[in-house]
């Protein structure tokens, strides 16, 4: 009987996490995937972590941003990077303050919530 991962290599042993990161560090389209993705990552999880300080559901959220529960579903699962209006309308109604910053090999992203 034959392995049901076709040329993949199976152990019985696990790969540290850390090895892995270190490895796929250097891989250039990681990195690109990566910086690409940042954005989207870090405001999904601010919303998230917006609801849950909160004790929100995604609908309460989308009511009370005026939108479609199933738009709060792909920020929080960071299907795509939010536009500026995205992040305006996020920051206006939930009162928090979004600082992004965008350099060659370094991207950054802040959030927290307006005093």
């Amino acid at each position: 009987m034959g392995s049901p991962h076709k040329g993949v290599a199976m152990s019985n042993e696990l790969t540290p996490a850390r090895s892995v990161f270190d490895e796929l560090h250097w891989d250039p389209e990681y990195r690109a995937e990566l910086e690409h993705s940042f954005l989207a990552e870090k405001v999904a999880l601010e919303v998230a972590a917006y609801r849950a300080r909160h004790g929100l559901t995604q609908a309460e959220l989308a009511a009370r941003l005026s939108m479609k529960k199933s738009a709060i579903t792909r920020l929080e699962a960071a299907e795509h990077e939010p536009s500026m209006t995205m992040l305006q309308r996020l920051a206006v109604g939930l009162g928090v303050r979004f600082e992004i910053s965008v350099a060659p090999g370094n991207s950054e992203a802040t959030v927290g919530e307006v005093a």
